[in-house]
C-alpha cells in the first residue's frame, strides 16, 4: 500500500528511515522488520533507525578490499564495520564491529574507537581475531567486547582475552556452571558468584551453559604485550604438575614461541570428538587428531584453555609476547598446533568403531631415546568406551615418543588398553619422511600374527578388558625384507611372550599332542620347569627372582627357544 502524499525530509545525509515522514504523520517506522539484522554488504543494521535501501550508509563498511565510503572513516561520530579481513593503518570511528571469523591487524597509527569495540562470533565462522602489530587500539566512551559462540550441555575449556572480565560472563551465580582447577589439591572448584575476576596468572576454566548462543567477555581492554603464568606448582602424587592455562590474546598464539621454565614442551587439549565423547589431543612438534577434525597444531585458538605440565619438583613458568600472535592457520582450528622438521612420523590409531585414540612415534636426530623435550606424557581419558595406544619410557606412558635411533628389524613395544571387551582395529594414519621402501609391520604377539599396515591396511582383533605392554609391537622393514618376513609368518606356529602381569604366555597354532612340552631354564642353565602343554594357550607364573630366563617350547614337530627378562 502507499499514500499519495508529498514526503518531507528532515535531513538528507545520511538518509535514515526516521528522517522520512508524510505531512500528516500517518507513515511511521513502527513496523520496521527487526529480523533483518544486516545490510547487503553484511554490516549490522541500526536496530531502530536503519538506512533505507540495500546498504546501511550511515556506517563505514570495509568488505576486505575497499571501504563503501571510499576511504577509512575519520570521525568519532561514524559507526564502522569490518565485514572482511583488514590489515592497515588505524582510523577513527564511533562504534566498531568486526564480523565473526574476520581478521584485523593494525600495522600503524591508532585505531581510535569512541564507542563500543566488538569482536563478533557465530557457529560457522568462529570468533573474529585482532592483532596490534605496529599500531595501537584505544577504546573510549564505550566497552571492549569479545564474543564466543558456545553450545549448551557440554564443557568448554576457556580463558578471557579481556582484562577485567568477571565470572558474570557466564552468569556463574545463576544456573550455568563454571569451574577452576588447582594443581595443589588436584581438584576442581565451582565458581558460584558473578564477581570472580578471570585471567589471573593466565588461568583457564571450564564452563557449561544451559542455552546455546553467544557469551560476551567485557570489562576492560584487550590483552596485549607480555603475558605470563608464574609460580606454577609441582605437588607430588598422581597428576603432579598439571595446570590449566589459557590463551590470553584475542588472536591465535604459537605455543612453540612460548618461554618456558621447568615446563614440558607438550601441550594438551580436552575436547569432544564427532561422536560427542571427550578426548585429549596433544601437541609436541606434531599433534594428535583424536578430535576427528584434524591434527592439532602449535597455534592455540583465542580464548582456548589448555593443559601444561611442570616437569619436576619446584615451580615452573610460561610466558608469551606479541611476536607469537597470528590469525587462524587452518579452517578447522577453531575454539576448542608443527614447527616443521625433517623428522620421521608414524601415526597409529586404535578404534572400536565409535571412538579412537592415537599415539605417535617421532624419529628426530636431535631427540634422545630417554624422556626429553620431544616426548609427551599420555593423558588417559579414563573412559571404558575409548581404547588407547601408548608407548613407554621409564614406566611412563607416552602419547608422543620422540627417538633419535631409527633401525630396521627392531621391535618396539606398543602399549594397548581397553576398558571393556570389544572388537577393535589398529591402523597407520600417517607415515611421513620415511624412505620409499620402508614397510611398517604390526606384530600381535598374542595371536602370533604380523600385518603390513604401511598402505592403510587395518588389523582387526578382539580383546578382553586389559592394559598390555606386550601384546603388540611395531617393526620397520625394507620392502626387500618383506618376502623373508612372510616366510617367518608362515612358520610362526609358536609364540612366546611376557604379559603385563610378568607371566609367560605361550600360544601354539598347531594342535596340542603328547609331545607338546615347555621348559624354563635360568640363564645359568638350571632347569626350573618342565611340563606338558595341555592347551593351545598356556600361562605360567615365573618361579624365582627377577632375571633372564630361557623358555623352550616344542609342538607339532617345531621348536622355539626365547630369552625373556622378568622384572619383579
Amino acid at each position: 500500500n502507499s499514500e499519495n502524499l508529498n514526503p518531507t525530509f528532515a535531513i538528507t545525509n545520511p538518509l535514515l528511515s526516521d528522517a522520512y515522514y508524510p505531512g500528516n504523520g500517518s507513515l511511521t517506522t513502527t513496523n520496521v522488520i527487526g529480523a533483518v539484522g544486516t545490510d547487503y554488504a553484511g554490516a549490522t543494521r541500526n536496530a531502530t533507525t536503519p538506512t533505507i535501501g540495500a546498504l546501511e550508509y550511515g556506517k563505514a563498511v570495509y568488505d576486505g578490499s575497499a571501504w563503501n565510503v571510499g576511504a577509512a572513516p575519520n570521525s568519532s561520530a561514524t559507526d564502522a564495520s569490518l565485514t572482511g579481513n583488514y590489515s592497515g593503518a588505524g582510523f577513527t570511528c564511533k562504534n566498531l564491529t568486526v564480523n565473526a571469523g574476520k581478521q584485523t591487524t593494525i600495522t600503524s597509527g591508532t585505531l581510535d574507537v569512541n564507542g563500543d569495540f566488538t569482536l563478533k562470533s557465530d557457529a560457522n565462522n568462529g570468533t573474529a581475531t585482532f592483532i596490534d602489530d605496529g599500531g595501537t587500539l584505544t577504546v573510549t566512551g564505550g566497552a571492549t567486547k569479545v564474543e564466543q559462540y558456545i553450545t549448551a550441555g557440554r564443557n568448554w575449556y576457556f580463558a578471557s582475552t579481556v582484562s577485567g572480565a568477571m565470572s558474570s560472563v557466564f552468569d556463574a551465580a545463576g544456573t550455568n556452571k563454571m569451574y577452576s582447577y588447582a594443581e595443589s589439591s588436584k581438584s576442581w572448584t565451582e565458581i558460584t558468584d558473578n564477581t570472580t575476576a578471570l585471567g589471573a596468572n593466565m588461568a583457564g576454566y571450564i564452563a557449561n551453559v544451559g542455552s546455546t548462543g553467544v557469551v560476551t567477555f567485557t570489562g576492560g581492554s584487550l590483552n596485549t604485550g607480555a603475558q605470563s603464568a608464574t609460580a606454577l606448582s609441582y605437588t607430588s602424587g598422581d597428576k603432579a604438575g598439571y595446570h590449566l592455562l589459557g590463551n590470553p590474546y584475542p588472536s591465535y598464539i604459537d605455543w612453540t614461541g612460548a618461554s618456558r621454565t621447568n615446563v614440558d614442551d607438550a601441550v594438551w587439549y580436552r575436547t569432544k570428538n564427532a561422536g560427542g565423547t571427550y578426548v585429549f589431543d596433544t601437541f609436541n612438534g606434531t599433534g594428535t587428531n583424536n578430535n576427528g577434525l584434524g591434527a592439532v597444531t602449535a597455534n592455540i585458538p583465542p580464548m582456548q584453555a589448555f593443559w601444561v605440565h611442570v616437569a619436576a619438583a619446584g615451580t615452573g613458568s610460561v610466558a608469551f609476547d606479541n611476536t607469537g600472535r597470528n590469525h587462524r592457520d587452518v579452517s578447522t582450528n577453531n575454539f576448542r598446533a608443527p614447527k616443521q622438521k625433517e623428522q620421521k612420523v608414524l601415526r597409529l590409531q586404535v578404534s572400536n568403531g565409535t571412538n579412537s585414540d592415537e599415539t605417535l612415534l617421532v624419529y628426530n636426530t636431535e631427540a634422545q631415546n630417554s624422556y626429553d623435550s620431544f616426548d609427551a606424557y599420555k593423558m588417559s581419558n579414563n573412559n571404558v568406551e575409548i581404547p588407547e595406544l601408548f608407548t613407554k619410557i621409564d614406566n611412563n606412558e607416552l602419547v608422543i615418543n620422540g627417538m633419535s635411533d631409527f633401525q630396521y628389524n627392531q621391535p618396539l613395544a606398543l602399549g594397548f588398553r581397553t576398558g571393556k571387551a570389544a572388537a577393535l582395529n589398529i591402523k597407520a594414519n600417517e607415515l611421513t619422511n620415511f624412505d620409499a621402501d620402508t614397510r611398517v609391520w604390526l606384530m600381535d604377539n598374542l595371536e602370533g600374527v604380523q600385518t603390513d599396515i604401511t598402505e592403510g591396511a587395518i588389523y582387526n582383533f578382539n580383546s578382553e578388558s586389559v592394559t598390555s605392554d606386550s601384546r603388540f609391537s611395531i617393526i620397520f622393514k625394507t620392502a626387500a625384507g618383506t618376502s623373508a618376513n612372510k616366510e617367518v609368518m608362515e612358520n610362526n606356529s609358536i609364540v612366546i611372550f611376557k604379559n603385563a602381569d610378568n607371566q609367560i604366555t605361550i600360544n601354539c597354532k598347531n594342535a596340542i599332542d603328547n609331545t607338546s612340552m615347555v621348559s624354563i631354564h635360568s640363564i645359568m642353565g638350571q632347569k626350573l620347569i618342565s611340563k606338558k602343554l595341555l592347551s593351545s594357550t598356556t600361562v605360567l607364573d615365573m618361579p624365582g627372582s627377577a632375571g633372564i630366563y630361557l623358555i623352550s617350547v616344542t609342538n607339532g614337530g617345531k621348536s622355539l627357544t626365547k630369552k625373556i627378562m622378568i622384572t619383579l
